[in-house]
């Protein structure tokens, strides 16, 4: 298939990229795809608590898949939509959740700093 072949419903068009948010920063009516990474809290089902220093946010996932290989503990990258909630409950419908146990957190933190103090005085 051709980039400018129809599919059903129209032409294919991919999702913009994932822009990386924290917790305490997404708000209720959030409607653009987005990405953050925190650490799993509780586990049941298809849903997570997860908590990633500045607020916690519940995760589901319709496919059982997609959840079922995280377990308490575990450092997690989430991509998703926020699904409409009570304020003050951040929900978010999972699509993609990556391992990132591997991953240094203070490292990565002291980086997005840097980046951040680059970008403020360009």
């Amino acid at each position: 298939m051709s980039w400018n072949q129809k599919v059903e419903g129209g032409p294919w068009k991919p999702k913009p990229p994932a822009i990386e948010k924290q917790i305490k920063d997404i708000t209720s009516s959030e409607a653009s795809f987005i990405k953050l990474l925190g650490v799993v809290l509780e586990k049941k089902q298809n849903v997570a608590l997860i908590d990633d220093g500045t607020g916690k946010a519940r995760i589901v996932a319709l496919d059982d898949e997609i959840i079922s290989k995280i377990k308490v503990g575990d450092k997690i990258r989430v991509f998703g939509t926020v699904l409409p909630r009570e304020e003050g409950e951040i929900q978010i419908n999972a699509s993609i959740i990556q391992n990132m146990n591997k991953l240094n957190i203070k490292l990565r933190s002291q980086v997005e700093k840097l980046k951040k103090s680059i970008e403020n005085q360009s």
